[in-house]
Order: C-alpha cells, then structure tokens, then sequence
C-alpha cells in the first residue's frame, strides 16, 4: 500500500455543520446569496408567469395544467441559458472568494412587473399578491435566513417564531413549511402539526388570555401570502388583539337551509 493511503488511514475523517444561525450570519460571503439565486428565481418564475399568461388566453387553468417536469425544464433553462456568468462571477466577487479583480459589465434582473400585471388582468386577478412577495415569497425568506427571526419551533412540517411587530408579549406565529396563500390551499396531512403547536406555545408563555387568528384573503385581512397562525396574548384591554363584532341578524329557516347546504359539500 502506498504511504499516502496509510497517512490518511492513521487520520480519521471528521465532519461537523454550522448552525443555522451561523450560515445565515455568513450569507454575505456566499456567492448565492449574493444574487445567483434572486436571478435564478426571477428566470424562472418569469417563464412560470408566460405559462400562465398562454393559460388565460387559451381560457386553460394555469394550476390545472402546470407540472413537475415543466417546472424542472424552466429550472434547467434558467440555468444554462438565463442566468450568465458574469452574474455569477460578479456575485462570487460581491463575496470576497475571488481577489484578483476584472471589470465586468453588470447584468440587470429581467424585469417582470408589465408581464405580472397581465398575467393579473387576463386571469381576473383581484386578491393577487404583490410582485415582491411572489419573486421572494415570506416562508422562503424566513425558512432560508434571509429574514431573522426568532425560532420558537421547527419540525419537518412546521414552522414557529416570535412576531417582530407583536402586538404583546409572546406574541407568535406558527407556519406549515408547505406553501399555500390560503388554508384551503394546504393538504391535510400538512396541518396535523398546526394547532398542537399553537398549543405548546400557549401552554410555554404562560398566556391565560389570548387569540388564535387566521386570516385568508386580502379583505379578510391577510396580509402575507402563506398560511399562518397567529397566537397573541391578551394580557389586558389595552395590549393584544382588538377586534369588533358586527352580529348580523337572521332567523331559523335561513340557518337551517344554510346547514343543510353546507352539510351535503362536507
């Protein structure tokens, strides 16, 4: 055997990971996170918006029609063919990993708020997120350490932090780690984790009085683009959630047509 192979057999390999905390501290000194992915992402979901554009316009529902190997062919063409690599050299640059400098001329981002905007139009649009949220959606930027937060909980479903704008002390959200703007939009086996969350963090801050809030939809108040659940403490009337509650009035025959209604799309 030769000598360098007993060298390496007398030094056992050992192999350790950074905490996530650590590896988002150091973004700064890594090429991707200085603007490979953000030009990816936004080649990608610029082919994703032409789908849905063509969709419309063929009167095709975009969510009906999309597939894995669509998204993986845009994926492998924003690569190859999208993304330059002066893109990726300036941004290997912008980390520090390179020292020997060369100038090279900057590649803008495709700009994608004309094609967004009919996409919105044709698809008759009106509770559509903004262009930001849909290039860098929130649970990708918090899950990946773009965003700091303050991680109460993680599991291979869930995610929990305290909010950075609480309303009171303790205040908290808990996320599915599957995307969906709406609670519809997230399977049932993705939700189990949810409420026993909620749970432990109540039972974990101590809070005796307090609001679990879920909102879908823009009107409804929802404000960001992925399910979650909000768990604020009410400690008195002055601290926590405030809410009205304008009754409606009705009778009987309308309630009971209305369950009957509801009862046979259960």
């Amino acid at each position: 055997m030769l000598t360098s192979h007993q060298s390496l057999r007398k030094k056992p390999l050992s192999t350790g990971s950074l905490e996530p905390s650590a590896i988002a501290f150091d973004s700064r000194f890594q090429a991707l996170d200085q603007g490979i992915i953000a030009s990816l992402k936004a080649h990608y979901r610029r082919q994703w918006l032409a789908f849905m554009l063509n969709a419309f316009d063929n009167s095709e529902d975009p969510l009906k029609t999309i597939n894995l190997h669509l998204a993986l062919r845009w994926i492998i063409r924003s690569w190859y063919h999208d993304v330059s690599n002066t893109t990726i050299y300036n941004c290997f640059r912008k980390s520090t990993i390179i020292k020997n400098l060369i100038q090279l001329p900057l590649e803008h981002i495709p700009p994608l708020t004309d094609l967004y905007n009919q996409v919105q139009q044709h698809g008759r649009i009106h509770d559509a997120m903004d262009l930001s949220n849909f290039l860098n959606p929130a649970e990708e930027t918090i899950q990946e350490g773009d965003i700091p937060s303050l991680k109460l909980f993680e599991s291979d479903k869930v995610f929990a932090f305290l909010d950075i704008n609480p309303l009171s002390r303790g205040h908290a959200l808990v996320i599915p780690k599957f995307h969906g703007a709406k609670l519809t939009d997230i399977p049932d086996d993705q939700l189990s984790e949810l409420l026993p969350v909620v749970k432990k963090i109540v039972n974990a801050t101590g809070a005796e009085n307090y609001n679990v809030l879920q909102n879908n939809g823009r009107i409804a108040h929802q404000e960001v683009d992925h399910v979650h659940f909000h768990m604020i403490p009410k400690p008195n009337v002055k601290e926590g959630l405030s809410v009205g509650w304008p009754q409606q009035k009705t009778n009987m025959d309308k309630l009971k047509e209305l369950l009957a209604e509801v009862q046979a799309k259960m």
